[in-house]
């Protein structure tokens, strides 16, 4: 193995490592119920658009300074928590400074999205912003079948206050229905 193709192995160790994230419990259950606790906002969406948006920072010396930050828009289709309007604007942490050619980007544990794909998002609100964590349960849709169906359990125990088993035992014998749900 040359050293390059040595090199680049552990970078990519690296970065995967960089936030310390526990392995995921065999407790699906669990895991999502604790996501979902965690999380302000649990949707399901398609990014539709990713644009730079301008606006002013201050350096360190304190002069304003001419940035843009990564905006992207999703185009939502499920809600689990949070409000119930049909997209979310979602302003990352990637800036840069079209004047002095440089940029930033967030942290190793920020979510990357990718324009046109769909996610289940699980977010947190940090300081008025939107935050995905690679550590949290956000994930792209095709990799989410069993965190959705635990998610489906918990809207219907929600919305129901009762298990799911049990609203399907009363309805299946009229004669246990109590007068509330007739």
């Amino acid at each position: 193995m040359s050293l390059g193709m040595l090199t680049a192995l552990l970078f990519i160790q690296i970065d995967a490592f960089a936030c310390g994230c526990p392995a995921r419990s065999k407790d699906i259950t669990k895991e999502v119920a604790e996501e979902f606790n965690k999380s302000s906002l649990v949707f399901s969406g398609k990014v539709v658009e990713a644009k730079w948006i301008p606006i002013t920072e201050e350096n360190a010396s304190g002069s304003r300074i001419k940035a843009e930050v990564l905006t992207l828009k999703f185009a939502v289709d499920n809600w689990w928590k949070g409000k119930t309007k049909n997209q979310v604007i979602w302003r990352t942490s990637s800036i840069r400074y079209p004047d002095l050619n440089e940029g930033r980007t967030g942290s190793n544990c920020e979510f990357s999205f990718d324009l046109g794909r769909k996610y289940l998002v699980y977010a947190s609100s940090i300081k008025g912003k939107l935050v995905a964590s690679v550590c949290g349960g956000t994930t792209r849709i095709e990799n989410a079948e069993s965190d959705i169906k635990e998610l489906q359990k918990l809207q219907e125990v929600k919305r129901n206050k009762l298990p799911k088993s049990v609203l399907n035992n009363l309805i299946n014998d009229p004669i246990l229905l109590p007068n509330s749900i007739c």
